[in-house]
């Protein structure tokens, strides 16, 4: 029972971010007929979105974790996202909250009061923390890698959304943009690391799971390598506090962290191909989004101050 809620839950999100992205983009292009054009695409996404969960059910939960520190994670998770649904259901309503400013063409005033004065994008943090928290509280790995996606795609549904909200706020939203994140973190190179964080913690995770060998061979068992992880996980997010208020060192030091994940992530992939160790998916993209970091960081951030 417990699977099928989780499976109909992801089904009928998957398709979300590519919806709001079209009506963003029908919006933008003064087209017309835009609820029937939505409901077309949404119905033609659900669609295959429920063949992909009722091809894949219910192999898509084999691989399930169970560890209390994490439940515990996944319950302060989902409070998380509460409170930002309780923040935005507040400042905007639930017929905006809906999207009748976009498919009904109305505009509306721009809020920037409340949770938007932290972010413009709340709810894109919003989503994605419901499904960590309950892949968490439940142990399904499927619905970390949800979570990814849904982040990933929300990701790109904002450059729509912005795209659009400037062109119906003009100087307004941009005055608006520039001093507020879109996702409650100040600046690229700081979301990019959040990320990074992330993906770390998720690529630890899948190790574990996938019960790579050198746990044993190297680090002598599993209490011993979390220990390690742990403690390096936890100095990676010292360095991102001080990287947070400016200091210099903190930027070479995140310099460090960028590159040691991007080469560990490297490792695993050539491991992966010759001896099939776990840890691939993270890995990628620990490589794609360190090596994104890293450029941000140089061209961004040191380069400025």
């Amino acid at each position: 029972m417990l699977k099928s809620i989780l499976l109909f839950l992801m089904i009928l999100l998957a398709p979300v971010p590519w919806l709001v992205a079209s009506a963003h983009w029908f919006v933008l292009k003064k087209k017309s007929k835009v609820i029937l054009r939505i409901l077309l695409i949404g119905l033609i996404l659900w669609a295959l979105a429920a063949y992909a969960g009722y091809e894949t059910f219910p192999k898509i939960f084999t691989v399930h974790f169970d560890h209390f520190l994490l439940k515990i994670i996944g319950m302060v998770s989902l409070l998380v996202a509460l409170g930002i649904e309780l923040a935005t259901q507040k400042e905007l309503g639930t017929y905006r909250l809906m999207g009748s400013s976009e498919l009904k063409k109305r505009k509306d005033k721009l809020v920037t009061s409340g949770i938007y004065k932290y972010a413009r994008h709340p709810r894109y943090v919003e989503h994605p923390l419901w499904f960590l928290g309950l892949g968490l509280l439940t142990g399904y790995s499927v619905l970390l890698w949800f979570t990814l996606y849904l982040f990933l795609a929300l990701w790109i549904t904002s450059y729509f959304e912005e795209k659009e909200l400037m062109q119906r706020y003009g100087r307004n939203y941009s005055n608006y943009k520039k001093r507020t994140p879109a996702l409650f973190i100040p600046s690229r190179p700081h979301a990019l690391f959040i990320l990074l964080l992330f993906l770390h913690a998720a690529h630890i995770v899948e190790e574990v799971i996938g019960n790579a060998w050198f746990i044993t061979d190297f680090y002598g068992g599993l209490l011993s390598f979390l220990i390690i992880m742990t403690t390096l996980f936890f100095l990676s997010f010292f360095v991102f506090y001080f990287f947070l208020r400016g200091h210099r060192w903190a930027y070479y030091g995140s310099y460090l962290y960028g590159i040691i994940l991007v080469v560990n992530g490297m490792d695993h992939v050539v491991e992966y191909f010759i001896s099939s160790l776990p840890g691939i998916i993270t890995s990628i993209g620990l490589i794609i989004v360190g090596l994104i970091f890293l450029y941000h960081l140089k061209y961004t951030v040191i380069r400025s101050r």
